[in-house]
């Protein structure tokens, strides 16, 4: 830094230098994280292999996380069992019973078609943004593959619990 630098800091108030840049301190909001990107961050991740249903149905417009929730969900259903569904997602990915919350990303055009077959589906449909071509709400599980399969929504994408970060521990839902 050099005496330029140090005077123009001193007269804006306290800073931190983050990769030889200057930002003010007290960025964001107390308790939460924001990563700063690395190398690793930034290199092109691997093709993802697409995950498809027992049935030959393509299921990665459904990533992972939806894709692990709707294979629990089948070994749930196929084992007969009497206590409530319980997923390894359900800390991140909001579920409630048998309906998992997700934002439906429609093919540009096509959110009116796309918003009423997902209402025709079962889906508590929350919210409707035609700027984005999002459908937002809780989809019954059992959908999924469906919803995966309509050749107008291009992406599926689960609603996920706030994170916050608090003296280094992760928090996910309230307790």
């Amino acid at each position: 830094m050099n005496d330029r630098s140090k005077n123009r800091a001193m007269a804006i108030g306290p800073l931190e230098t983050l990769d030889e840049r200057l930002a003010p301190s007290g960025f964001g909001f107390p308790g939460i994280h924001v990563p700063v990107p690395n190398a690793s961050m930034l290199s092109k991740p691997a093709t993802p292999t697409p995950t498809y249903h027992p049935d030959g149905s393509a299921m990665d417009k459904a990533g992972q996380y939806l894709n692990t929730i709707y294979r629990e969900y089948e070994a749930y259903s196929q084992g007969g069992a009497k206590e409530p569904f319980v997923s390894t997602q359900s800390g991140l990915v909001k579920i409630s019973q048998d309906l998992v919350g997700v934002d439906v990303h429609a093919a540009p055009g096509n959110i009116a078609a796309v918003a009423q077959q997902m209402k025709s589906l079962g889906m508590q449909v929350t919210g409707v943004d035609s700027t984005t071509g999002t459908v937002e709400g809780s989809l019954p599980i059992a959908q999924l593959p469906t919803v995966a399969g309509d050749p107008f929504v291009s992406s599926i994408s689960p609603i996920f619990y706030p994170t916050a970060y608090s003296g280094g521990l992760h928090h996910t839902r309230p307790a």
